[in-house]
């Protein structure tokens, strides 16, 4: 016994050696009268957070406390300190700090109702409605998520946790949740309908900062969507069927921003003459969603029309920032301009390029739609449907 207290005692300066050294703050080495003084002028949910940060503080601070029952006071104390813990998230429809490791993955995040993806929720988030979809209940009102897929009925729903998930992530170097590379996606969907042959939507996430910090980042969105129709189909069959799909939740394919209508834009284009085409970069003026047409003859294979958006949705850390809910409001409609700045693709590229991913997920896209290669690069969900979490690996050229 003795020989092991003493082994004990010569590790114990070791220890010591290798704890950090604690740093004050700068608020903390001014003295008390002037932090009093500071105190004066913060509202109290400020004093709260600020008593939090140190013992030294909240003796200063004379150990505030919170009225009892004031729950203004306390959601909005909660959410102020959200942004500064990497492995937590503030819950507006709950009012409790939530884990961001029980998010799930946008693709099971909101179910359809006979869906088999049932996400495995830990027993201590079942009850947030920013979690579980089937704890959402009239009661938490309407929850706004970004919806994405259009006519190919996806049930990917792009909530406001995920965004928050994955800046925090890119601002504190943690990995609690999911990531901005996991929020990628992919589905191909075989169909029996005449005229359609196939259906493919992807979702790719690039983390764009204009330097370090958490000022100037941003989470941009690329979205594609393909359809491929039949070879035999003619163009104005296919104008018919897509008529009304939407671009974003104030947009519809149903007009050309020229002339005001789709027809006239596909015939002038030449669908159908073994040539492709694609639209200039348009925008939407409510939401500031940038967008691409396209349109592809493949002969025999048959003929595809492609929509590609880009979205900014902002810094991710407030839940009322106005990138995110113009997004994600559609009570609004208004006509797209002629051509629009390319501020959304252009951070897309630029944040691939510096984190040395692929720019333009279109050539990997198209091997998926025109050929059976997403039989090996995708899961087979059920019956003629195909998804991917994360991204599978572009094609080698």
């Amino acid at each position: 016994m003795s020989r092991f207290t003493s082994m004990l005692k010569r590790l114990q300066p070791r220890r010591k050696n290798c704890r950090p050294n604690w740093v004050p703050s700068i608020l903390e080495l001014l003295p008390p009268e002037l932090i009093l003084c500071i105190n004066d002028f913060l509202e109290l949910p400020d004093t709260l957070c600020l008593s939090l940060c140190s013992h030294h503080l909240r003796e200063v601070l004379r150990s505030p406390r919170a009225p009892v029952g004031d729950t203004l006071l306390k959601t909005t104390m909660l959410s102020r300190i959200a942004p500064d813990l990497p492995h937590l998230f503030y819950c507006s429809s709950c009012a409790r700090l939530q884990f961001t490791a029980d998010i799930v993955h946008p693709s099971v995040y909101d179910p359809e109702p006979f869906s088999s993806k049932r996400p495995r929720i830990p027993k201590r988030s079942k009850r947030c409605p920013e979690i579980d979809a089937r704890s959402r209940g009239l009661k938490h009102g309407p929850f706004p998520r970004l919806r994405v897929g259009g006519w190919l009925s996806s049930s990917y729903a792009f909530a406001h946790c995920h965004l928050m998930a994955a800046m925090k992530n890119h601002y504190h170097g943690h990995r609690y949740g999911p990531t901005a590379e996991s929020l990628a996606y992919r589905k191909v969907r075989e169909l029996q309908t005449d005229p359609l042959v196939k259906t493919l939507l992807s979702v790719d996430t690039r983390v764009w900062a204009s330097g370090p910090g958490k000022d100037g980042a941003a989470l941009v969105l690329q979205i594609q969507k393909w359809t491929l129709f039949a070879s035999r189909i003619d163009g104005d069959t296919i104008v018919d069927d897509l008529r009304g799909t939407s671009i974003c939740p104030h947009t519809r394919v149903c007009y050309n921003p020229e002339d005001g209508d789709t027809t006239r834009t596909t015939e002038g284009w030449g669908f159908g003459h073994g040539h492709d085409y694609m639209s200039e970069h348009l925008r939407c003026p409510i939401c500031d969603v940038e967008y691409q047409l396209r349109l592809c003859d493949y002969g025999a294979v048959g003929k595809a029309f492609g929509i590609i958006t880009w979205m900014n949705l902002g810094a991710g850390l407030d839940v009322n920032d106005p990138k995110w809910t113009r997004v994600t409001v559609s009570n609004l409609f208004g006509r797209p301009t002629a051509k629009g700045p390319k501020e959304a693709s252009t951070m897309f590229q630029e944040a691939s390029r510096l984190q040395q991913r692929g720019s333009d997920p279109t050539d990997l896209n198209l091997s998926f739609l025109l050929g059976n290669r997403y039989r090996r690069s995708l899961k087979l969900r059920r019956d003629n449907l195909y998804s991917s979490v994360p991204l599978p690996r572009p094609p080698s050229h």
